[in-house]
């Protein structure tokens, strides 16, 4: 996923600006004011689900350790989390 910054405003804004004119989302050829927003877009969803599924890994990994069975937690005062 592209770091937020002055490019991807650009092609978020036109994004917005297309999906407001066409009242719809572009396709992967779709280009807009100079941007290539539906390979954009696609690459965004793409990073975005990427992100999300290393995230759930790593949650499962925190949860239930390499084993697959579930790890205990136990906090400073000697309770189980």
């Amino acid at each position: 996923m592209e770091k937020v910054g002055e490019r991807w405003h650009l092609r978020f804004g036109a994004l917005q600006e297309y999906m407001n004119q066409c009242g719809k989302q572009p396709t992967s050829k779709s280009e807009f004011k100079g941007f290539k927003i539906g390979q954009w877009l696609q690459a965004q969803r793409a990073a975005h689900k990427k992100e999300y599924c290393q995230l759930i890994a790593l949650n499962y990994w925190m949860v239930f350790g390499s084993s697959g069975n579930p790890i205990s937690i136990t906090r400073k005062d000697g309770k189980s989390i």
